[in-house]
């Protein structure tokens, strides 16, 4: 016998606890549980860039693109004690955000030597193991 189960259908009492905590979860934490869900997937950061960069692309070459490129032109500065600096949204991502993201693709490349799928080039043996039929690797 099948069972005709709807996927929609509650996963029994399992469901109905899960239920019951969000209910009694603060407001926050109910608002924000969809967003942390998101986040914990793989492509998660990749949706979020093509979006942006869709947003983007569509802004700056609306109406409104006068708005977008003053966007980039705003300045930001602060002081602290006798030294003080002035930039801009664009310096601070050009220069700022952009080093972070090298910094963390080198960590990336780094972890790939060291324990993922370059750290089996490096030591002579190919990923798949083929061999030829003298012994050695098929690349």
């Amino acid at each position: 016998m099948t069972n005709h189960t709807s996927l929609n259908a509650p996963a029994g009492p399992a469901h109905h606890a899960r239920s019951a905590t969000n209910a009694d979860a603060p407001l926050v934490d109910r608002v924000l549980a969809p967003f942390r869900r998101f986040a914990r997937t793989a492509s998660a950061s990749g949706i979020v860039l093509l979006a942006t960069t869709v947003i983007a692309l569509v802004w700056a070459n609306s109406p409104w693109a006068e708005s977008y490129y003053r966007l980039w032109g705003l300045a930001f500065g602060g002081t602290l004690g006798g030294a003080s600096f002035r930039t801009t949204l664009h310096h601070i991502i050009n220069d700022g955000l952009m080093a972070v993201f090298f910094f963390v693709v080198g960590l990336e490349i780094k972890r790939e030597v060291l324990a993922g799928e370059l750290a089996s080039v490096l030591t002579g043996h190919h990923p798949r193991g083929h061999q030829t039929a003298k012994g050695g690797a098929s690349w």
